[in-house]
């Protein structure tokens, strides 16, 4: 069986440092003359490669481009947390409103509704578009604050139908306020993460 020389021999013999069977091989077989043929033009194709220098003030353009990009994200999300903390008030505002006249209501509702109030106020402080979120967190707050969203669209149509059940309205609002506190727990942890760093 004809044993054909490895990569590692044909690389030693190129640097002038093969063993003499390797050598007396390469001479003789073929195949293995190819391959150092090949590994010869596979050098000289790397040789006739350009030398590429990155430009050394280049920095400052990464940089611009990065803050572009970074702010752009951060308006992103800005717009989306305002709309929602706009449309959350106006709907408590509006749901307020018809509380105060439906007397019937009980004062158990009022004291959810003014809960949930105080929690969005809570959120209102916390500022949340001024501090860094990373991948996880803004997931976790997206998905709350759609999740609130569309609770608040249910408690919308409801109110509008002035013939809901008290019962079935408190456990809407009790819902909304437990959203409301792990958005404000979410927010409120993650604050005092960076702190204690």
């Amino acid at each position: 069986m004809l044993i054909h020389c490895t990569m590692e021999e044909l690389i030693a013999i190129r640097d002038g440092q093969g063993s003499e069977a390797a050598r007396q091989h390469l001479e003789g077989c073929d195949r293995c003359m190819a391959e150092m043929e090949l590994l010869h033009q596979r050098v000289a194709s790397l040789k006739a490669l350009p030398n590429l220098r990155p430009p050394r003030d280049r920095w400052p353009e990464i940089q611009t481009a990065v803050a572009t990009e970074r702010r752009k994200k951060f308006r992103t999300f800005a717009g989306w947390w305002s709309m929602a903390a706009a449309a959350s008030i106006a709907l408590l505002v509006g749901i307020g409103t018809v509380v105060v006249g439906h007397r019937a209501q009980s004062s158990e509702l009022v004291g959810l509704i003014e809960e949930s109030q105080h929690l969005e106020s809570i959120l209102r402080t916390i500022k949340p578009a001024g501090r860094v979120m990373n991948g996880r967190m803004a997931s976790t707050v997206v998905q709350l604050e759609d999740r609130i969203a569309r609770l608040d669209e249910v408690l919308e149509e409801l109110h509008r139908g002035k013939r809901t059940r008290s019962d079935e309205l408190e456990n809407l609002w009790r819902r909304r306020i437990q959203l409301m506190d792990a958005l404000v727990t979410t927010h409120t942890v993650r604050t005092a993460s960076y702190v204690g760093f």
